[in-house]
C-alpha cells in the first residue's frame, strides 16, 4: 500500500493538461536545484510554453553536469500530454499539419537537445519503443518538408505515468503539488502555492522590520543547504509561519529571479498538529533519497530532535525548517540545529500591515491597535482589527482554539494552569521576584488561594517557557494584551458580585493598584463587570461613598470603572459629593482630585453622562485649587469648543448648560462661565490634547464635529448673547465678560459674523456708557480688524466696521481721557520711510494739546491721571506743555494734586512728559526744575521716575546723585536709569562720581552702579576703558555674589569680570577669595556665576587664583571642602561637560601632590574630572585620575575618592551606557603595576556590572509602564 504521502502513477493520470505542464515546471526546477545547477542560459534559463510549438517546457544549462537522472543533457525539451498517446499522435506533437517540422522542436533538435514526452498515461517499456521510433522518424522527415535542411533527431524519451510518479516521489513539494491538484488530503502537505490560499496567508505582509528580515535571509540561505536543520522559536502569533512562508515566495518573474524560484519549488508545508506519523513520513523520503526543503509548523522539541536525527543521517538529502513555540535557547546548545528567535514586531510595522490590510478602519484606530493592543503580535493586529471592522469586542475573534496557541501549552478549563495564568491576567503586570514578590503572593492569595505558591509561580516559569507570559526584571505581563483581557473577561464573567465588592475594597499595593486599575479599564466590553461596576456605584455602593473617592486607592479604582459603567460612574459622583459645599470640595486634592478630573473627562466625552459630568466639573471649577492647565476649570472650558472639544457630545446639548452657568446666581459660577463662553468662542488655533477618547479596549471615540457652519453660527450667537448680558453686571464679572467679548471681534469677522459683533458693540457700549466708562480692548479689536483682516472683504465691509469705532468712541471729557491715556490702545503704523509710528501716543499728545490750550475747563479731569497705571501719560504731558505753551499754572496744578498723592499710588508720567518738552526747548530751565523738585519734600522720592522720561546730562545726575547721597532717594530707585541711551549725554566724570555714592549704599549700590555704568557703555569701547577703575571697585564689593540679585541677574557682573581678571592681579586675588568664601559659608549664591568666575580665573590668572582656593580647600571644613568643592566641578565629575577645574593647567595639582603627598592627592581626587574624551569621542581616565592613580594610589583615600567620582554625574536615559562606558574605562588598570589598583579596579567592575544588571531590569520593567 502506498504511504499517504507518496503518488502512485493511478495519481498522475488524473492530472489535466494544465496541471501537467505545472508539475512539469516544477520537477523541472527542482531537478535542476537538487543537482546544484545555478546558471541557466541567459536568454532562456527556464521557460515554460502552454502554446502548441512543440514544446511545453525547456531547460538549458551551461556549467555543472553533463545529465541528471531525470534530465538527460543539458538542453531538454519537454513536450506535456495527459491523454493516450498512439504513434500516430506522437508523431503529430512534433509535426505541423503542413507536415512541416514544429519551430520550438527543429529549435532543440538544432542546439542538439534531447525531446522528452511527458506523458500523463501508462506506457510500458514495449510500448515507448514504437512511439520513440515514429517521432524520431518524422523529426528527420519533417525537417526536410518545404526545403528544409534535414535533421537527425538526438535522443527522444517517454516519461510515462510511473516514471513521473517516480520522478516526483523524489521530492516531498511536488508530491504535495499532486496532491494539491487532486484534491487528496495527502496527510497534511501543502505546496506553497496550496497554502497561500488559506485566509492567515491571504493578509497582505509589510516589510521593513530588520529583525524579521534577517530571519528570512537566514531561512532563505538554510534552504540551500541539504542536510541543514533550523528551527524558528518565538512565542505564538508573533507570525513564525507567515515569515516562514514569506521566506519562499515565489518570484513573479522566475527568469529574473531563479534561486528563488529553486527554494520556492523545494517548499513542502507540514503542520505536526495536524499530520500523524510525521517521523515515518521523514524517514521514508530520507530512505528514497528524496530531495527539498520540509517545514514542520507546531513541531514540539521532541518531535524535533527526532527529525533532526534523520535529516542529518549522511544519506539525507532533505532539509529541513520547523516551527515551534519553546523559547529555551539551552535546549539546543551543541547541536546542529540553528536556532532563529522571532521577537515582537516593531511598533511601526505593525501599523505598516494594518494599514496596508484594514483601510476601512480609521487612522486613529489603526494606530490605537498598534500602539495599544498589538505588542508587536501581528496576530493579535489582525484578529483586534477584524472585531472592530465587524463592530465586535476585542474578545470575539479570539477563538477557543486561538487561546490555546496563544498559551502554547494545554491547559484545561478549571486547572491550576488556566488558575494562575487567569489571575495574573487581571494585572497589567504584576511583580514576582525580589522586593516586587509579594504582589505574587497578594494576587495568588486573593485571587487563587487554592494554589500553593511553589506551585503558582511554577506555572508562571511553564507559562514563560510557552510564550504566554514575559519577563521583564521583576516583572510578568501576560502578552500578548487582547490574551490578557480574554483571560481576565472571562475570570469577571465567572465572579459573583458579592466577591468582586470585597475585592474593590481590598488594600493593593501601590504599584499593583496600577495595574489592576489599567486593566479593568480594557474590560468594557464584558457584561458581567458592568453589572458589578453598577453595584459598586450605587448610592450604598462603595463608590457612592465620599470617602472611598477621596482616597487613593478608591479614586484610582472609580476613575478605571468609569471606563466599564459611565453612566453609573456618573451617578455615582452625584451619591457621593451632593451635599458638598465649595468649601468642602476645595478641600478635595491631590490625588484623588487628580483622579476624579481625569475620570470626569471621559465621562463628558461620552455624549450620555455630558451633561452630569460637566455639571460637576462647574463644581471643582468653582472650588479650584490645582494650577495646571487641565485642572477642573480647563478640562471643562475645553468641551465648549467647536472643534477638539473632547466630547460627543452635539453643540445643542452644550447650550444649556452655558446658559445655566451664565445666569447662575453664584458668583464663582458666572465667572467659570465666562471662561467656557470664551472658550466656545474659539474660531481658530484650536488645541487639544489627546487622552478622552480612548476609553476601554475599543480604540479611540469619535470627537463631536458640527455638520453645518449654521449649527456654528447659531451657538457662536447664543454665546456672545450670554457674554453681552454679563457685561451688565457692574463689578468684575461684567468687565470681564466685555474683555472676552473683545477678545473675539476679530475672529467673529473673520467668519463673517459682523451682524453678532455690531450687535454686541451696540449693546454693550450702551451700558458702559451708561456708567461713565469706555471699552477700550473693543477699540483695539476694532483697528486690528481694519488693519489685518479685511483683505478679500465683500465691499461695504470696511465702512461698516469703521462705523463701529463711532459707536464706540467717548462722548465726554472723563471717558476721552480713560480711552486715549489711561486704557490707551497698543497702536502703532509704519510710516512711507518704513519706521513705525506709535499712533497712541500720537493720539494722546494731540489730546494734551487740545486740553492744554484750554486747561482750567478740564483741569478737574486731569487729577486721575497722576495715579496708578496710565499709559500715554507722558505723550499726554507733551501735547498738554505744547497746547498750554507750557503754562506755570498748569505746572503748579500738576506739582500740588502730585504732592497729595501717596507715593506708592503716584504716576509722574504726566509730569516727566511736561519737563521733556521744556528740556527739548530750554536745557538750563529744565535743569532749574528739576533742581526745583529734588527740593520738594513730597515730591523729591519722585525724581528718578522723572528722570527715566529725560535725557540726562551732568547737572540733573548731580541732582539725583545728591538725593541718594542724602538719603531720600533708595538706592534701587536708579535701577535701569541708563537704559535706552538716556545717560548718554552725562559724562563719564560724572558717572564716576555717582558711581562712588552709589557704592556707599553697599551691596544694593553696587548692582544698581554696575547696571547704569554696563549699560551707558555699552558698544562704546571708549567708555568701558575710562571707567575701567570704576568697574573694578564695583565688583570688588564684599558680598555681591551672595545677593539675590546675583542668583537673577548675573550677566553684567560676569562680562565686566572677564574683561578685568586678565588686567587685574588684585582683582583676581579678591575674586579668587570671594568665590570661596561665598562657596564655603554655604551662602546662596549664583552657581553658574561662580563657576564662571573660577573659569576665568584659572585661565588668565592661575598663578594667583590657585594658591587661594587650594588653600581653602585644605584650611575648609567638610562643609566648605564641599562647597568649593562643587564650584570646581566634583560633582559632575563623570560627565562630559567642561567644568571649572577643567582649566587648570595639569601641572598645578601636580605641583600640589609633591609639596604636599599626605592632604593633596586624596582632595585632588575629590574635584577632578575623572574620564574624558579623546578626539574620536572614545572615553578614558582623564590625565589627572590616570596621575593620581600611577602615582598615589597608596595614599590614604585617593582610590576611594576616585571610585566616588565615578559615580558621581548627571544622566538621562537609561544607566545601562554609563556602567558600560565605566566599565571599559576601568578594564584596562586589571594589568596595572600596583596590586591596590588591580584589586580596587576590580572592585570597581564588579559593582558596575551588578548596577547594569540592576538597571536594565529597571529598564525592562518601564516598558511595562512600571517606573
Amino acid at each position: 500500500m502506498p504511504s499517504p504521502l507518496q503518488v502512485a502513477n493511478d495519481d498522475i493520470k488524473l492530472l489535466k493538461d494544465g496541471q501537467l505542464v505545472e508539475l512539469l515546471w516544477q520537477l523541472v526546477n527542482l531537478e535542476l536545484s537538487a543537482n546544484h545547477i545555478e546558471k541557466y542560459d541567459s536568454q532562456v534559463p527556464l521557460s515554460i510554453y502552454i502554446k502548441d510549438g512543440g514544446i511545453d517546457g525547456l531547460a538549458h544549462w551551461t556549467d555543472g553536469p553533463d545529465k541528471t537522472g531525470m534530465l538527460p543533457g543539458r538542453t531538454v525539451g519537454f513536450q506535456a500530454k495527459a491523454t493516450d498517446m498512439s504513434d500516430a499522435a506522437c508523431s503529430s506533437e512534433v509535426r505541423n499539419k503542413d507536415g512541416t517540422l514544429k519551430p520550438q522542436v527543429r529549435k532543440l533538435v538544432e542546439r542538439g537537445g534531447s525531446y522528452v514526452l511527458f506523458l500523463g498515461r501508462d506506457c510500458v517499456g514495449q510500448s515507448k519503443d514504437p512511439r520513440i521510433a515514429a517521432i524520431k522518424e518524422t523529426i528527420a522527415i519533417a525537417s526536410e518538408v518545404a526545403g528544409g535542411a534535414k535533421l537527425e533527431a538526438g535522443e527522444v524519451y517517454i516519461y510515462d505515468a510511473t516514471d513521473i510518479a517516480g520522478w516526483v516521489n523524489t521530492y516531498p513539494a511536488a508530491v504535495a503539488a499532486v496532491f494539491d491538484y487532486l484534491g487528496k488530503p495527502g496527510a497534511g502537505a501543502h505546496t506553497w502555492k496550496e497554502l497561500s490560499g488559506y485566509p492567515s496567508f491571504e493578509v497582505p505582509f509589510a516589510n521593513g522590520d530588520e529583525g524579521r528580515a534577517g530571519i528570512v535571509d537566514s531561512l532563505r540561505a538554510a534552504a540551500a543547504e541539504e542536510r541543514s536543520v533550523t528551527r524558528i522559536t518565538g512565542a505564538s502569533g508573533l507570525g513564525k509561519s507567515r515569515l516562514v512562508f514569506e521566506a519562499f515566495r515565489p518570484p513573479n518573474n522566475p527568469a529574473a529571479s531563479p534561486a528563488q524560484a529553486r527554494l520556492s519549488s523545494r517548499f513542502c508545508f507540514l503542520n505536526a498538529a495536524r499530520t500523524s506519523g510525521i517521523e515515518g513520513v521523514i524517514r521514508a523520503w530520507r530512505r528514497t533519497n528524496s530531495i527539498g526543503t520540509v517545514v514542520v509548523d507546531d513541531c514540539p522539541l521532541d518531535l524535533h530532535e527526532t527529525l533532526a536525527e534523520e535529516v542529518r543521517r549522511a544519506d539525507s538529502r532533505l532539509t529541513l525548517i520547523t516551527i515551534g513555540n519553546d523559547l529555551d535557547p539551552s535546549a539546543y546548545a551543541g547541536t546542529p540545529t540553528r536556532l532563529l528567535r522571532l521577537e515582537p514586531a516593531s511598533t511601526e510595522l505593525i501599523q505598516a500591515l494594518l494599514d496596508i490590510a484594514f483601510q476601512d478602519l480609521t487612522e486613529d484606530d489603526r494606530r490605537f491597535i498598534a500602539n495599544e493592543l498589538a505588542q508587536g503580535y501581528p496576530l493579535m493586529a489582525i484578529r483586534t482589527a477584524e472585531a472592530r471592522v465587524e463592530h465586535a469586542p476585542l474578545s470575539a475573534r479570539l477563538t477557543q482554539s486561538v487561546l490555546a496557541r496563544l498559551l502554547g501549552r494545554n491547559v484545561d478549563v478549571g486547572s491550576r494552569a488556566l488558575k494562575v495564568i487567569s489571575a495574573c491576567s487581571l494585572f497589567e503586570n504584576v511583580g514576582v521576584d525580589d522586593n516586587a514578590a509579594t504582589e505574587r503572593e497578594f494576587v495568588r492569595s486573593v485571587f487563587c488561594p487554592e494554589v500553593l505558591a511553589d506551585d503558582f509561580y511554577a506555572e508562571l516559569v511553564e507559562f514563560q517557557k510557552s510564550g504566554a507570559v514575559t519577563r521583564y526584571g521583576r516583572l510578568i505581563q501576560v502578552r500578548p494584551r487582547p490574551l490578557a483581557i480574554r483571560l481576565a473577561a472571562d475570570w469577571w464573567d465567572r465572579c459573583p458580585p458579592e466577591r468582586a465588592a470585597e475585592i474593590v475594597g481590598l488594600q493593593f499595593p501601590t504599584a499593583l493598584a496600577d495595574a489592576f486599575c489599567e486593566r479593568i479599564r480594557m474590560l468594557d466590553f464584558v457584561p458581567a463587570l458592568s453589572g458589578i461596576a453598577e453595584n459598586l456605584c450605587g448610592k450604598s455602593g462603595p463608590f457612592g461613598q465620599a470617602k472611598v473617592l477621596s482616597s487613593d486607592l478608591g479614586s484610582q479604582l472609580f476613575r478605571a470603572i468609569a471606563e466599564v459603567n459611565p453612566v453609573r460612574a456618573a451617578a455615582a459622583l452625584d451619591y457621593a459629593f451632593g451635599k458638598w459645599s465649595s468649601a468642602q470640595l476645595r478641600t478635595l486634592e491631590g490625588t484623588p482630585r487628580r483622579n476624579l478630573v481625569w475620570a470626569l473627562e471621559k465621562l463628558a466625552f461620552r455624549e450620555a453622562t455630558f451633561s452630569r459630568a460637566a455639571q460637576f466639573l462647574v463644581r471643582l471649577a468653582c472650588a479650584e485649587n490645582e494650577k495646571w492647565s487641565n485642572n477642573a476649570t480647563g478640562v471643562l472650558a475645553r468641551l465648549f469648543m467647536v472643534l477638539l472639544s473632547g466630547t460627543q457630545a452635539p453643540l445643542d446639548l452644550r447650550l444649556p448648560l452655558l446658559r445655566q452657568m451664565a445666569r447662575a446666581e453664584e458668583i464663582d459660577v458666572k465667572r467659570i462661565a465666562i471662561v467656557a463662553l470664551n472658550s466656545a468662542l474659539t474660531t481658530d488655533n484650536f488645541t487639544g490634547t489627546s487622552g478622552p477618547e480612548y476609553q476601554g479596549s475599543s480604540g479611540p471615540l469619535p470627537q463631536y464635529r458640527p455638520k453645518t457652519w449654521k449649527e456654528v453660527f447659531d451657538y457662536w450667537r447664543m454665546c456672545i448673547e450670554e457674554l453681552a448680558r454679563l457685561a451688565k453686571e457692574p463689578d468684575a464679572i461684567g468687565e470681564r465678560a466685555a474683555r472676552t467679548i473683545a477678545g473675539h471681534i476679530r475672529g467673529l469677522v473673520q467668519h463673517g459674523r459682523l451682524d453678532d459683533v455690531e450687535w454686541a458693540i451696540g449693546v454693550v457700549i450702551s451700558d458702559l456708557r451708561a456708567r461713565g466708562r469706555v471699552w477700550a480692548q473693543a477699540v483695539d479689536a476694532v483697528k486690528d480688524v481694519l488693519k489685518y483682516d479685511l483683505d478679500g472683504a465683500p465691499p461695504g465691509t470696511e465702512t461698516r466696521v469703521r462705523s463701529w469705532l463711532q459707536t464706540l468712541a467717548p462722548t465726554d471729557t472723563p471717558q476721552r481721557l480713560s480711552l486715549l491715556v489711561t486704557e490707551a490702545p497698543f497702536d502703532h503704523a509704519e510710516s512711507g520711510d518704513g519706521s513705525w509710528i506709535d499712533v497712541a501716543a500720537r493720539d494722546a499728545e494731540s489730546l494734551g494739546q487740545e486740553f492744554g490750550r484750554d486747561w482750567e475747563a478740564v483741569a478737574a479731569h486731569l487729577a486721575p491721571l497722576l495715579e496708578g497705571e496710565q499709559r500715554q501719560a507722558y505723550a499726554f504731558g507733551q501735547g498738554l506743555a505744547r497746547g498750554s505753551n507750557m503754562s506755570p499754572a498748569i505746572y503748579v496744578f500738576v506739582l500740588d494734586r502730585l504732592a497729595d498723592i501717596p507715593f506708592e499710588r503716584r504716576n509722574s508720567a504726566l509730569l516727566s512728559g511736561w519737563l521733556s518738552v521744556i528740556a527739548d526747548g530750554d536745557s538750563p530751565a529744565c535743569d532749574a526744575l528739576f533742581a526745583a523738585l529734588a527740593q520738594h519734600p513730597a515730591l523729591r522720592r519722585s525724581l528718578p521716575s522723572i528722570a527715566r522720561g529725560l535725557r540726562l546730562n551732568d547737572i540733573r545726575t548731580a541732582t539725583l546723585q545728591e538725593l541718594v547721597h542724602a538719603g531720600h532717594v533708595e538706592v534701587q530707585q536708579l535701577y535701569g536709569l541708563s537704559n535706552g541711551q538716556a545717560m548718554a549725554g552725562v559724562s563719564v566724570d560724572k558717572l564716576s562720581a555717582l558711581s562712588r555714592v552709589l557704592l556707599q549704599r553697599g551691596i544694593d549700590g553696587a548692582w544698581v552702579a554696575l547696571d547704569i555704568l554696563f549699560m551707558y557703555s555699552y558698544g562704546r569701547p571708549e567708555a568701558v576703558e575710562a571707567l575701567r577703575d570704576e568697574f573694578g571697585a564695583i565688583i570688588s564689593t564684599e558680598g555681591m555674589m551672595s545677593s539675590d540679585r546675583a542668583q537673577r541677574e548675573s550677566h553684567e557682573f560676569e562680562e565686566v569680570a572677564r574683561r578685568l581678571i586678565p588686567q587685574s592681579a588684585e582683582l583676581a586675588r579678591f575674586l579668587a577669595k570671594e568665590v570661596c568664601v561665598t562657596v564655603s559659608g554655604g551662602k546662596s549664591v549664583s552657581d553658574h556665576l561662580s563657576k564662571k568666575l573660577l573659569e576665568w580665573l584659572f585661565k588668565e590668572q592661575a598663578e594667583i587664583s590657585w594658591p587661594i582656593v587650594r588653600q581653602a580647600l585644605v584650611e575648609g571644613d567638610s562643609v566648605a571642602r564641599w562647597g568649593i568643592g562643587d564650584t570646581l566641578g566634583a560633582w559632575g565629575r563623570a560627565g562630559d561637560k567642561p567644568r571649572a577645574i577643567d582649566h587648570l593647567d595639569p601641572r598645578f595639582l601636580r605641583e600640589w601632590c609633591n609639596e604636599d603627598p599626605s592632604v593633596a592627592p586624596a582632595l585632588i581626587a575629590r574635584i577632578i574630572r575623572v574620564m574624558d574624551r579623546d578626539e574620536a569621542g572614545e572615553w578614558h581616565l582623564s590625565i589627572s585620575a590616570r596621575m593620581l592613580i600611577d602615582h598615589y594610589a597608596d595614599a590614604d583615600g585617593v582610590l576611594d575618592a576616585i571610585g566616588a567620582s565615578l559615580h558621581t554625574f548627571s544622566w538621562s536615559g537609561s544607566l545601562v551606557p554609563f556602567y558600560d562606558r565605566l566599565i571599559r574605562v576601568i578594564t584596562p588598570l586589571l594589568g596595572h603595576d600596583c596590586d591596590a589598583v588591580r584589586t580596587w579596579a576590580q572592585r570597581v567592575i564588579d559593582g558596575a556590572v551588578k548596577s547594569r544588571s540592576q538597571e536594565s531590569l529597571r529598564d525592562e520593567e518601564q516598558q511595562v509602564g512600571r517606573w
